[in-house]
């Protein structure tokens, strides 16, 4: 991803980018003729702001940028994706980067040939919310979003983010970039530096680029599916590529607490076709969890189709990457994929009933919680403070009365 430019002295500034849990990008912005003295000696930061939502104590921690990933960012200027140390040099516990690389490390199926990819899908709308458009899948139509998204992705090219193809989505002003990534680090890094760039573009236009779940009524969410490639020119015939599924679909509850975390996220899962509902998988479905195909190359790709554009890509590949070792360890078997909806099946026609997913955040947390499992792939300290964020999301919407309410209730009994 990085254009190898081998230092910052060229840019007048250089932003230091990280994330915190809840994935939102922070930025801290230094003078490029002291990023040398940065990747020696970082960068003090509170760090406090990795808590998310739900900030405690300041907690003084360190910058330290990762030179492979200096892109330019604008006129002499740049940006560098940076992890995060305590004073003592060791890797802060609750960096959503430093938890993939320790997932990384720590499974096989990430160690040799693993390829990832992604569909990051956004709405492009107006200061006043509403769509730059009223087009669809794959529109031809000229417009300012087509102008916006065609910017979008020469920029992306520009600086060296692996692109493989743009288009509208299905909803009206709903966008979507195939992204790609020879391993995990690189192909969450390509995420982040994919949403920031797209929400600068268009505040520059004074459009807004939002990555909710789902922020119109009646118009589809924004996925961010998650493919694993993996060698191989049948899906059907591959032990490993069953032990993966398997692993994700029992492992399906807990993971929408990292793919679906926030209130919003869960006004996408069980509405219409293409989100799922249900722990199931299919080839064709786009209402399965998990969908198998054959790509080009030799490729079988593992796609999950649980987490949308807001997730945090860090871990949401990490828990990824535990879940399908889980698979993998216990030699799991896969059910018989399902290629209808459950829905429009019928449990009663089903041989073995899929779990359904969880309805709300509340439920997605208590299910991270209880699955042991898939929580010890993690530090303790970023499981117990993810999920105090996660819950504090919670508890600050229970007191929040939401126009549909109004509505509904308004007039009287």
């Amino acid at each position: 991803m990085s254009q190898n430019l081998g230092g910052a002295g060229e840019f007048a500034w250089v932003k230091l980018v990280f994330t915190d849990l809840s994935g939102t990008a922070r930025a801290v912005q230094i003078p490029g003729a002291a990023f040398d003295q940065a990747m020696s000696e970082g960068v003090r930061v509170d760090g406090s702001a990795l808590e998310g939502r739900n900030r405690l104590i300041e907690t003084d921690l360190v910058l330290k940028p990762d030179p492979t990933t200096l892109l330019p960012s604008g006129e002499r200027s740049g940006r560098v994706i940076c992890d995060l140390f305590d004073d003592e040099g060791n890797p802060w516990p609750l960096d959503p980067r430093h938890a993939l690389r320790q997932m990384v490390t720590s499974t096989s199926i990430a160690s040799d040939g693993w390829e990832g990819a992604a569909e990051l899908e956004w709405y492009l709308l107006r200061p006043d919310f509403m769509p730059v458009d009223g087009e669809g899948y794959f529109s031809y139509a000229r417009g300012e979003g087509e102008r916006l998204l065609a910017k979008t992705a020469e920029q992306l090219l520009s600086l060296n983010v692996p692109l493989s193809a743009a288009h509208h989505e299905a909803g009206p002003g709903q966008y979507e970039v195939n992204l790609t990534g020879a391993t995990p680090l690189a192909l969450a890094d390509t995420l982040m530096n994919a949403r920031t760039i797209i929400g600068d573009l268009a505040h520059a236009e004074g459009l807004i680029a939002t990555f909710m779940a789902r922020p119109l009524n009646e118009l589809p969410g924004s996925g961010m599916h998650i493919h694993q490639l993996l060698p191989g020119e049948d899906p059907s015939d591959s032990m490993l590529v069953e032990q993966i599924i398997s692993g994700i679909l029992s492992h399906a509850s807990a993971l929408c607490a990292f793919g679906a975390p926030t209130i919003n996220s869960y006004r996408r899962l069980h509405r219409g076709a293409e989100a799922p509902s249900h722990a199931t998988w299919a080839h064709a479905s786009r209402s399965a969890l998990v969908r198998l195909s054959h790509k080009s190359q030799g490729l079988v790709s593992i796609e999950y189709r649980g987490s949308d554009s807001s997730a945090n890509p860090y871990l949401v590949i990490a828990a990824l990457l535990a879940a399908s070792e889980t698979g993998v360890v216990s030699d799991a078997k896969l059910p018989a994929p399902l290629e209808e909806s459950v829905e429009g099946v019928g449990l009663a026609q089903v041989e073995t009933a899929p779990t359904q997913l969880p309805r709300s955040l509340e439920q997605a947390i208590r299910e991270l919680l209880g699955d042991d499992q898939l929580v010890d792939c993690f530090d303790d300290r970023l499981i117990g403070r993810y999920s105090e964020d996660l819950m504090a999301e919670v508890e600050a919407s229970q007191g929040y009365v939401s126009d549909w309410e109004r509505q509904r209730y308004l007039g009287g009994l």
